[in-house]
């Protein structure tokens, strides 16, 4: 599937989500079952840059008011979430600047919108411009993209280590994901030696065992680490939630909301050859999910 696709299928997916109010992992179930030859890479890049679009959304639209002429409020939703992922994927993946542009008018004039195709190059072309690229936002709420009321809880909850927090857990200065190694399949050492002969930039992530922020100008699906099944997107939280149950090797493990699959396939790792994994939740959908991903 080409990129222009994978683009198409994440501008509906912020539809569904930003506009339609749909759940987010229902709205990425959804993409995923109305394009069954997505390919894993392809795959990854969408939840990558949909993900990113919604988490880093109060940024984005703070860079494209400076960069606009027509407020980001009235702007048309298509067009206003073509512009966000012009803006993340400049931003934070790395992505050359004329193919964003280029592709950008391509999803406008495919919604039919090829009249407004004229702003979203002038937009986007300001928008991929590295004096756009290199702000740093003052106001926290959109450093951290993060509403002002959950700041002042954190200031409020955890006076002395809120900027730690805050820095760690919602400033994102690149294109990073979190992956956890699959240790039975590779050495540590041997999936990082080739996470970095593909030139990716790793740092552990914090607090969870055998796992790494990755940034890569090409994506993680790029990696032969990756290719090779030696890592899987994982959050350091889900790895977390595995490590914290600490079970031996040989027990068995109840994982009673587990979709997609990836705290039980980690529990499955520690527990090892005799100990087995009970995974459930709370629909067929979502067990679907975890038999895809096990």
């Amino acid at each position: 599937m080409t990129a222009v696709n994978e683009r198409r299928i994440v501008l509906e997916l912020l539809t569904e989500v930003l506009d339609r109010k749909t759940f987010y992992q229902a709205a990425l179930r959804q993409a995923y079952e109305k394009n069954p030859a997505l390919s894993e890479q392809g795959r990854a890049f969408v939840r990558l840059l949909s993900a990113g679009c919604i988490e880093r959304l109060y940024e984005l639209d703070e860079r494209i008011s400076l960069v606009s002429s027509v407020p980001v409020q009235r702007i048309k939703p298509v067009i206003r979430n073509i512009l966000r992922m012009c803006a993340y994927q400049a931003v934070y993946m790395g992505v050359p600047p004329h193919a964003v542009c280029s592709e950008a008018v391509s999803l406008a004039k495919g919604k039919g919108l090829g009249g407004l195709s004229g702003f979203v190059n002038a937009v986007s072309r300001r928008l991929v411009s590295p004096e756009n690229i290199q702000i740093v936002f003052p106001d926290e709420r959109i450093r951290f993209s993060c509403p002002d009321w959950l700041i002042r809880k954190i200031r409020e909850w955890y006076p002395d280590q809120a900027d730690e927090i805050l820095s760690k857990g919602f400033l994102q200065r690149e294109a990073a994901i979190t992956a956890h190694f699959h240790t039975d399949m590779a050495p540590e050492d041997v999936i990082l030696a080739s996470l970095r002969e593909d030139g990716a930039d790793c740092e552990p992530a914090p607090y969870a065992d055998h796992c790494c922020r990755i940034s890569h100008a090409g994506g993680i699906t790029g990696l032969q680490a990756f290719r090779k099944g030696w890592l899987q997107i994982q959050d350091a939280a889900s790895a977390l939630a595995a490590q914290c149950a600490a079970p031996d090797r040989g027990y068995s493990c109840l994982d009673l909301c587990a979709a997609p699959g990836g705290k039980s396939m980690l529990a499955s790792e520690i527990t090892g050859e005799g100990g087995s994994v009970i995974s459930c939740d709370i629909s067929d959908a979502k067990v679907s999910r975890i038999e895809v991903n096990k």
